[in-house]
């Protein structure tokens, strides 16, 4: 980890903390007053720090973030920017730079073709147990993050491991691969391909390869939270856990398999294949095939221009209507 020179600002004074070897950034902690930040003795503190690196020679940027929201915005330009807001509490603001001294990790740097960004606050690499397990001390607050804004070059295809905290990604105009823990996610006007494995938290995906005529590839793996996807020229695989989803506006084949909750999709223009376990299903607009399994809950299908076949129809109501090709299947609880 790079050596951190930090300015620890009191009234009337400023104390620099030695730090041994290697070249040093400034960063300047000040005090927290908000409510949120105040626990028991303890205190809450922040700093900014920006970096930047050139994108020459760059074909990817790696994005490894801990606690705290991060934003990325593709942008016309060949530099990584990156805005980093610190939050962190402690005891006194010595202790706080104690903190950000032997924990934070915080750098870009380049490795070949690839740009890695870390920003996260690493208790585990101590051999010091009770410091690693509550660098506070006894009745610790757990307030330690750092919010990232990021700008990248659009043409740089991007890849994320976030562990906490929402997560905005826009104007990727190169694949994306996204590992989300927990956290609410946003992705909007992306031109590649994406791949998204998240853990909780609802998702929102808006605009993904609209404006290309090669149709690209959208693959999900979701254990809880909402999702929903509104505009995509791709072939989209999702697999979910439990939530809702919601798809409208796209021009691929679907195929969906779902645990738990309900299913909307509409205006698809090609094949839609659902294997959902519980839940009610609603599809309309269907310009291509439909084949279904469902275990329990209402199906409704509507407006289907070719196809549809119940591979199992479940327990619940099964209604088909407005179809131009033909119905095939599990037909016993077809309404009439």
């Amino acid at each position: 980890m790079k050596s951190v020179l930090l300015f620890l600002v009191f009234p009337g004074f400023i104390l620099s903390p030695a730090l041994a070897g290697g070249k040093s950034d400034s960063i300047e902690l000040k005090r927290i007053n908000e409510r949120e930040f105040r626990f028991l003795y303890y205190k809450g503190f922040s700093a900014e720090k920006t970096l930047q690196l050139s994108s020459k020679d760059l074909l990817t940027l790696a994005v490894e973030s801990g606690a705290g929201n991060v934003e990325i915005k593709g942008y016309d330009a060949d530099i990584i920017k990156v805005k980093a807001d610190i939050v962190l509490s402690a005891r006194s603001i010595g202790r706080a730079a104690t903190i950000v001294e032997e924990f934070m990790d915080l750098s870009l740097e380049k490795f070949g073709s690839k740009a890695l960004l870390k920003s996260h606050f690493d208790f585990h690499q101590r051999n010091n147990l009770s410091e690693a397990v509550n660098p506070n001390g006894f009745f610790s607050s757990p307030v330690r993050k750092i919010d990232l804004v990021v700008y990248v070059p659009k043409y740089l295809a991007v890849t994320v491991n976030d562990r906490s905290g929402d997560l905005f990604i826009e104007g990727i105009e190169n694949d994306l691969t996204v590992r989300d823990r927990s956290g609410f996610l946003e992705i909007k006007n992306i031109k590649g391909n994406l791949k998204l494995k998240d853990s909780s938290g609802d998702i929102k995906l808006v605009n993904i390869n609209t404006r290309e005529e090669e149709k690209k590839r959208i693959t999900i793996s979701d254990r809880s939270g909402t999702i929903r996807l509104k505009g995509a020229n791709a072939d989209i695989e999702l697999f979910d856990r439990s939530g809702d989803i919601s798809m409208g506006k796209i021009s691929g084949n679907i195929s969906l398999t779902d645990a738990s909750g309900h299913l909307f999709i509409e205006e698809v223009e090609g094949n839609l294949k659902l294997n959902d376990a519980s839940g009610d299903i609603k599809a309309t607009d269907i310009n291509g095939n439909v084949t279904l399994s469902d275990n329990s809950g209402g199906v409704y299908v509507n407006h289907v221009t070719q196809s549809v076949h119940v591979k199992n129809a479940g327990t619940g109501d099964l209604q088909i209507r407005n179809y131009d090709g033909s119905i095939s299947g599990d037909l016993r609880r077809l309404g009439r």
